[in-house]
């Protein structure tokens, strides 16, 4: 161990005069600014983090992207893309958050005004994600629950009949509202009833809850991938999957899905990995638990990868498996109920898929919900942890009733297409430029040393100044150039008027991100007093001043 730390810790931040963490996640007598929340170990945190960017996109995103862009040629551009864009952006935001011990808003305010749209923009994001995402897990919910019988459900009447006939309701398009089904909106309460649970004693509460919410999935993932492999045809699905085309390589498809893959799946830009930085320990070494982060994520998505197709090829039988072959709700509540229904012990393996699903994404759930009561609690410090949760989930869910509805999947692919589709690039591009070229890439590094004790390598810091903006920046123009010549009015259901509110949704936290930086905005402690981080202050001093004023706030 003792070689393979010294091969390693020139690039993951080796210590300088500073020895490392123990186990507990931190030294005694660590100063903790404003009584910050923290996370009560490394370990926890890891789980946490993990938890959060392990998602149900790896199981029915992942598996399609790769053999729609080559297989296992794809792996190339995956493994180049997690490199230059995942993992300095996952380490990046850590080492903010653990440098300025705030939540991402106060975080990019104190580093200049101009930047608060940073972080409102992204914890915007994140509320808006949060309204939609539940309903999947309200969906696999009802799937578990009525998989308790003697035979799957949906047996009889077929697998995609059943999920929108029965499950959805669906309406002809997104004009026609439908009604809800009473089902879902029931499991949707438990669902977010299960989240204020978890999140109302702050992160240590749903940190705890995490070791089990993401343990639990992978043992699940493990047992589909057993059943999967040894399933007849399961070699067909695997060979489908991973047959290389090289010739994908010399188009830029392939390498542009690898990219949004990466920054998708590991989900920098939200502000969560800037808040789960500032409840760790500033001694922690951030840069190598991001790459820890980062290559579980991916580890994960290429056994979810194998999992998937094995199954598929089964399903497939003499066929062929792109006939099967799916993605997204399609793969999640269709083609695998369809196959596990042709499972012996079908009940079983279904109550086992949906349980992963519901754990997979509920980890998601309570970073989000974490980042955004964060922001309200410094914004809002009289009120209590309880108090912000109990209303924000409340906010979340009746918002999300309304996915219940027959026109449900319609307004989800909309949220799903157009929420995210601009702002994360230009989030993760802003970053870039305000800590390389305005608070200056300099300061940073010699702020990181002095206070955390980790050297940042040269390398880590080309990336953050030039290949990591340009290659956001080329990402947003070709995202753009596809939405505009791939009109969202031509799938099935949608309308013209449902592509305007959809970019509508994209440009709202764009517009906060651009406005916020011509219009100053004033936090509570800009009116007591405390300025911004200039030119000639640091890091240190100023958080010292709000320190002693959120003390006085409690």
């Amino acid at each position: 161990m003792d070689l393979v730390r010294r091969l390693t810790d020139p690039l993951l931040g080796g210590r300088h005069g500073a020895d490392s963490m123990s186990s507990d996640g931190g030294a005694a007598g660590d100063a903790n600014p404003a009584g910050r929340q923290r996370f009560n170990s490394r370990g926890q945190f890891l789980f946490a983090a993990v938890g959060f960017a392990v998602g149900i996109g790896n199981v029915w995103r992942f598996p399609y992207v790769a053999y729609d862009n080559g297989g296992a040629a794809f792996l190339f551009p995956y493994a180049l893309a997690l490199f230059t864009i995942g993992v300095p952006l996952v380490v990046l935001e850590l080492l903010i958050g653990q440098l300025f011990q705030m939540s991402a808003v106060h975080t990019w305010h104190k580093i200049h005004w101009r930047f608060t749209g940073i972080g409102f923009a992204g914890v915007g994001a994140t509320f808006l994600v949060g309204l939609y995402y539940n309903i999947l897990l309200a969906w696999s919910l009802v799937y578990m629950f009525r998989s308790f019988s003697a035979t799957v459900p949906w047996a009889d009447v077929g697998s995609k009949e059943y999920f929108y006939e029965e499950i959805l309701g669906r309406t002809n398009s997104i004009s026609e509202l439908g009604t809800p089904n009473w089902e879902a909106v029931a499991a949707l309460a438990g669902s977010w009833i299960f989240v204020f649970l978890s999140i109302s004693r702050g992160v240590k509460g749903s940190g705890k809850v995490s070791i089990v919410t993401v343990t639990l999935p992978y043992l699940v993932l493990i047992t589909l991938l057993i059943r999967g492999v040894t399933l007849p045809g399961a070699g067909k699905g695997l060979e489908f999957l991973f047959s290389p085309d090289w010739s994908q390589l010399a188009t830029l498809k392939p390498w542009v899905a690898a990219a949004q893959q990466i920054l998708f799946s590991t989900s920098p830009c939200f502000g969560i990995l800037i808040t789960f930085g500032s409840f760790l320990d500033e001694k922690q070494n951030l840069m190598r638990d991001g790459l820890i982060i980062a290559a579980i994520n991916s580890f994960t998505s290429l056994l979810a990868g194998i999992a998937v197709f094995s199954i598929l090829g089964f399903l497939a039988g003499d066929g062929s498996v792109a006939d099967v072959a799916a993605h997204g709700p399609e793969l999640a509540f269709v083609v695998f109920p369809e196959a596990i229904g042709q499972m012996s012990a079908a009940p079983l393996f279904a109550i086992l898929f949906f349980l992963m699903l519901f754990m997979l994404g509920i980890d998601s759930v309570f970073a989000w919900m974490e980042t955004v009561n964060d922001v309200v609690h410094e914004m809002m410090p009289h009120l209590s942890t309880v108090r912000i949760a109990a209303t924000t989930c409340a906010i979340q869910f009746l918002f999300g009733c309304w996915f219940t509805f027959g026109s449900g999947i319609y307004w989800l692919a909309l949220f799903d297409r157009f929420v995210i589709a601009f702002v994360l690039f230009m989030i993760g591009a802003a970053e870039c430029y305000a800590i390389a070229h305005v608070y200056g890439m300099e300061r940073f590094v010699r702020e990181v040393k002095d206070t955390t004790g980790l050297v940042v390598h040269r390398a880590w810091q080309v990336v953050w100044m030039y290949v990591l903006p340009a290659i956001l920046c080329l990402l947003l123009l070709g995202t753009v150039i596809s939405e505009v010549t791939k009109p969202f009015y031509t799938e099935p259901g949608q309308t013209k008027w449902a592509e305007a509110l959809g970019w509508c949704l994209a440009i709202l936290p764009v517009s906060i991100l651009l406005v916020m930086a011509v219009r100053p905005f004033q936090m509570p402690e800009d009116k007591a007093g405390v300025g911004k981080i200039g030119d000639e202050a640091e890091t240190g001093s100023v958080r010292a001043q709000y320190t002693k004023l959120r003390g006085s706030d409690d």
